[in-house]
């Protein structure tokens, strides 16, 4: 009968792990730097979402009834003071001087937010307006014109490219036969936030359209459907002394530009993390 010594299955295991090769502080590090990186898409995912769900900043259409309750609610005057309606048209007019200048004609001149600083700048004027709940109905229609120009601004649509997405959910499925489930979920899971990183603020949208528009996924995309249709097919003569001509096609160019083509879409899907995060960085964050 063999005697097996009580506790050293559990120190062959111990001793094994002990002896991985692996020092204990990169084993920390690279937990530390996982706990980072799920922490901070966490974060990317939650700030999006948050945006998606506040939506406008101004909710209500201001009018002289309403105002008129808060004030009451508050405890304040029923009507505005004359000192308080200069005020009002005071903080409004410097409000639409942050923006920019869109038109301008011999009477009259539209502006409206093309950068995130206008619109916060501005914001803080208009919420002083707001805050003194003004009965006056000039001030009332101008201050709703105002805050319609700020929701308009700020209001997302999707901006990115329809193409990158469609190659990312084929990609994804096809990682499915090739490197098993755990890669497809994450390319799908990379090209839906891609999609929610490319919902954009109208204004950036206008500003970008005033410097040309386009993304540098449809100029590649471009680039590889060029570069199909560039492919030639050459064809060979051969002629015999008996008069008669044979041909011979070579379509390696085709096959060479298809090639490149699939291996470049390949990397730009692979690459969705990346695309999202930096759309994220653009429309979220540094607003360019």
């Amino acid at each position: 009968m063999t005697l097996v010594k009580s506790g050293s299955g559990a120190d062959a295991i111990a001793d094994a792990a002990a002896d991985d090769g692996v020092p204990l502080g990169v084993k920390i590090l690279a937990v530390l730097q996982l706990i980072l990186y799920i922490a901070v898409v966490l974060f990317i995912v939650g700030h999006m979402f948050f945006v998606w769900y506040k939506g406008a900043r101004y909710k209500e259409v201001f009018t002289v009834e309403g105002m008129l309750n808060k004030r009451l609610a508050a405890g304040m005057p029923e009507k505005m003071t004359d000192e308080e309606i200069t005020e009002a048209w005071k903080l409004m007019d410097e409000a639409f001087a942050t923006w920019t200048v869109i038109e301008k004609t011999d009477d009259d001149e539209f502006r409206k937010p093309t950068k995130m600083k206008q619109i916060k700048k501005s914001v803080l004027l208009i919420d002083q307006v707001i805050s003194m709940c003004p009965t006056d109905a000039d001030v009332i229609e101008r201050l709703n014109s105002l805050t319609d120009v700020i929701n308009s601004g700020e209001e997302r649509h999707f901006d990115g490219s329809k193409k990158l997405i469609w190659l990312g959910v084929i990609v994804g499925i096809l990682m499915y036969w090739m490197m098993g489930v755990g890669m497809m979920f994450s390319t799908l899971i990379a090209t839906g936030l891609y999609v929610v990183a490319s919902r954009t603020p109208q204004f950036l949208i206008d500003k970008r359209a005033l410097r040309g528009g386009g993304n540098i996924h449809n100029g590649i995309f471009a680039g590889v459907f060029g570069l199909l249709a560039g492919a030639q097919t050459v064809r060979t003569i051969y002629k015999f002394n008996d008069g008669h001509k044979e041909y011979s096609d070579d379509h390696s160019q085709h096959w060479i530009a298809l090639a490149i083509g699939l291996v470049v879409l390949f990397v730009l899907a692979m690459m969705m993390a990346f695309w999202a995060l930096l759309n994220y960085l653009r429309n979220y964050v540094l607003y360019f």
